[in-house]
């Protein structure tokens, strides 16, 4: 469940929820927008590792979510397991 936060930066949703059939938006992205994502996600990966003070609960589809700016979509991590932390 998402909170209000990310419902009103996130439109989307999560990824988890673009990849299901029933999703009344099916948009397509290009192999270049796959990598792109792929990419922010190891370099998110690589920040959470090495700060000392970071974890990740897990990694999962629900945890990613797209940012749209100026008609294109970056991959962004989320978790909000740490609230608090």
């Amino acid at each position: 469940m998402f909170s209000s936060y990310a419902c009103n930066n996130f439109p989307l949703g999560s990824l988890k929820n673009l990849l299901r059939p029933e999703y009344p938006i099916r948009p397509h992205f290009d192999l270049e927008t796959r990598t792109r994502w792929s990419v922010q996600l190891a370099f998110a990966l690589v920040y959470i590792h090495e700060s000392p003070t970071g974890y990740l609960i897990g990694l999962k589809l629900d945890n990613i979510v797209l940012k749209e700016k100026a008609g294109r979509y970056d991959a962004v991590l989320i978790d909000f397991e740490q609230r608090g932390a």
